[in-house]
């Protein structure tokens, strides 16, 4: 089976570079440009993983993040917060698996996705 991810981010250039990344690993990649559409995602889909920007419009990724620790259905969904902001970092990693402060590298995204989702492995 095809590993899911989710990728929270409203910066259309930086969530389409995310996407081409996790096609090269195989991974099926849907992009959530804004807090909302990330929570009817969420609610229709369970990802195993998200990339989570934490400053999005309408519903803040720090909300996002609450949402998922705390829906059973998620329990098993990796989080790998992707953000500028140094304090949103810090708080996010009581409930996040991997935080990464932007600029985040390909190779960084390539590196950690194999540890974080069973079955990924490193593109050739």
């Amino acid at each position: 089976m095809t590993p899911h991810a989710l990728i929270v981010e409203d910066n259309a250039e930086l969530s389409g570079l995310l996407a081409d990344i996790l096609t090269m690993m195989n991974i099926h990649a849907d992009i959530a440009g804004d807090g909302r559409i990330a929570t009817e995602k969420l609610a229709a889909t369970v990802p195993d993983v998200v990339l989570l920007d934490m400053h999005i419009p309408f519903i803040s990724g720090g909300h996002l993040l609450d949402q998922i620790r705390h829906d059973c259905r998620l329990a098993d969904t990796r989080v790998l917060v992707i953000t500028a902001d140094a304090l949103q970092a810090e708080r996010a990693r009581v409930d996040a698996d991997v935080v990464f402060l932007k600029p985040v590298s390909m190779e960084q995204i390539q590196d950690i996705l194999p540890r974080l989702v069973p079955g990924v492995s490193q593109p050739n």
